[in-house]
């Protein structure tokens, strides 16, 4: 026989299935969940994610948590100002697309208010007159605010790749929640084409696919303005090894959308599919990552690729990992005097920087107040890595004067592309060819000089072409020589386009962990340097990653006085101080850079 208890608890799941829907009701992010019932009845917010990642009017939302019930009687809305218990007189509602007990689907109908950097999404009371929040909210960033912010407006407007409408600043295809002062910057969702989920599942983050049909001369249309660079002679080995790869990748460079499109029919008749997708405007190309088929090794369907589309791009999808290694020091600054840099609270006025690293600590001392914008290139479920390594290199680069981290060029824009990401619990942190590409393309299309890539690892086609792309576009690049102690090349410091730049203490010796090699172009100061750390603090740190800005930095005033990529590699090489023995040479390169700065030379 029944109890009462058993009845109320067959009441309990009928309404639990009624408050589920319609059997059809969709999923746009493919992450439908089962519900999960908890020794709590409250609605519970666990997470928000987005398409994009960040809010803009029609983008859409999913709303992950707990105990969700029905809509009956409750909303979900934005707000943008900090949370309080009670929403503010700024909110607004967001259409209900789903809602499930355990995730909740909504289109934003409205843009964010001017001045908003950030909203609050979560469920309030409908029939309360929005007095308070039933659950949440959660942050997100906005896609593209609107404010006179010189953390997030440039000096003067600039083309780009990308944006919602073609303009210089976009929401990137995921944007991290950035800290305190920092931006967004970026291309996202170009025309013709877009960021795909692992294998252009449901819910991945999806472009236009065939693009515009355009004209000819587009990318979304049938025919390139500038066709791609023929790739050059096949090696006799694929470089690296399965663990320097990411598992199961390969990449692929294509003159358009179409001809990528073709590409991709054709692969998958042979068991390729197609995972990501990214249209580089400003480079001029698709980027594309297929999963190679079951069962066949990386460099296996590498070299078939290669022997069946000789004209093509191909290669796999390399890791790289930072140039750093922290030690211990006595307090010495010794850097500028070394290189003969003089600079000031002006320097690098109007110059555009480029950093490829982890995130930024823009609320550290030295950053707060520059021009420092950030867009993350890493995609769902990726975390960043620490913020040390990235904030050491910004505050080289623009620190302010009077903060004691005294950068090189303090008055330039720096836009940051975070690309390295954190593995196995934190373990490991490095960053993919892919990722390092579409950084290059981002620098280019926010109008850079020069571009820092304090990275290294083994040669990439896609990343060859990306640096060859990146100077006919006026990019200059300085990428550091390695850390590895040994006779080893590492890229792209080692591709001719690229100054690989070695590290050398205070007495100009070398620094002893510092890879040897054709590669070396040139030294910087880049041991014991005395760098930003996350925080209010500041620390020692040594490696050819912090050698690295300042080659940087002199480009990007070469650069600034009209001289090409090419130009200004030369000026830095001729007047570099000889080192070692007489002549370039594999520890020292051209010798030991010398640049004014900002003062005058000699």
């Amino acid at each position: 026989m029944s109890t009462r208890l058993h009845r109320l608890a067959r009441a309990l799941l009928l309404a639990v299935a009624l408050a589920a829907g319609p059997a059809q009701a969709r999923d746009p992010f493919g992450l439908d969940m089962p519900l999960k019932v908890g020794p709590s009845v409250l609605p519970r917010l666990d997470a928000v994610e987005g398409k994009p990642g960040c809010y803009r009017e029609g983008a859409l939302f999913k709303l992950r948590g707990r105990n969700l019930g029905s809509a009956t009687g409750w909303a979900v809305a934005a707000d943008f100002a900090p949370p309080t218990s009670s929403p503010g007189a700024g909110h607004v509602h967001l259409a209900v697309e789903t809602w499930r007990p355990t995730w909740i689907a909504v289109r934003v109908k409205a843009p964010a208010p001017k001045g908003a950097s950030a909203a609050w999404i979560g469920i309030e009371d409908a029939r309360s007159g929005h007095g308070r929040w039933i659950a949440g909210p959660l942050k997100v960033a906005v896609c593209n605010p609107v404010a006179a912010n010189p953390v997030t407006t440039l000096g003067t407007k600039v083309p780009a790749a990308g944006g919602a409408k073609g303009g210089w600043a976009g929401p990137g295809d995921l944007i991290a929640q950035p800290g305190p002062g920092a931006g967004e910057w970026g291309g996202e969702g170009q025309e013709g084409g877009g960021w795909y989920g692992d294998d252009g599942e449901e819910g991945g983050w999806e472009g236009g696919d065939e693009g515009t049909a355009g004209q000819a001369g587009s990318l979304g249309g049938g025919l390139l303005a500038k066709a791609l660079p023929e790739p050059p002679p096949p090696p006799a080995a694929v470089s690296g090894d399965e663990g320097d790869v990411e598992p199961g990748e390969v990449l692929v460079a294509s003159g358009d959308v179409r001809e990528a499109n073709a590409l991709a029919r054709e692969l998958a008749q042979e068991g390729f599919r197609l995972r990501r997708r990214q249209v580089l405007k400003a480079l001029g190309m698709v980027l594309t990552t297929f999963r190679v088929p079951e069962g066949m090794r990386v460099r296996e369907a590498v070299e078939a690729l290669r022997r069946r589309y000789p004209d093509l791009w191909i290669d796999a999808n390399h890791r790289y990992g930072p140039m750093s290694l922290d030690e211990a020091a006595a307090p010495v600054r010794y850097a500028r005097a070394l290189v003969g840099w003089h600079g000031g609270a002006g320097c690098g006025r109007g110059v555009v920087l480029g950093l490829a690293d982890g995130p930024v600590d823009t609320a550290h001392a030295a950053l707060v107040g520059r021009d420092v914008a950030i867009v993350s290139l890493l995609g769902p479920g990726t975390g960043p890595a620490p913020p040390s390594h990235g904030t050491a290199l910004a505050g080289l680069l623009v620190g302010a004067p009077e903060t004691g981290f005294d950068g090189l060029l303090p008055a330039a824009s720096l836009r940051v592309a975070v690309v390295l990401r954190a593995r196995d619990g934190g373990r490991k942190v490095d960053t993919t060819a892919e990722l390092i590409v579409r950084a290059v393309d981002a620098f280019v299309g926010a109008g850079a000089q020069a571009a820092v890539l304090s990275l290294g690892g083994p040669p990439n086609r896609l990343l060859e072409l990306a640096v060859r792309l990146a100077e006919e576009r006026g990019l200059a690049l300085a990428a550091a020589a390695g850390n590895g102690g040994r006779e080893q090349a590492a890229y792209p410091a080692a591709y001719p386009q690229v100054l690989g730049v070695t590290a050398v203490d205070a007495d100009r010796r070398l620094f002893a962990k510092a890879n040897r090699g054709a590669h070396v172009a040139i030294a910087a100061p880049g041991v014991d340097l005395w760098v930003a750390a996350p925080g209010a603090s500041g620390r020692y740190a040594t490696g050819t990653s912090y050698a690295v800005p300042f080659v940087a930095a002199a480009l990007a005033l070469e650069r600034a006085k009209g001289a090409g990529p090419a130009q200004a590699r030369a000026r830095l090489l001729e007047a570099a101080r000889d080192l070692g023995p007489p002549g370039p040479d594999p520890r020292f390169g051209h010798g030991m850079l010398r640049h004014a700065g900002c003062g005058r030379a000699g």
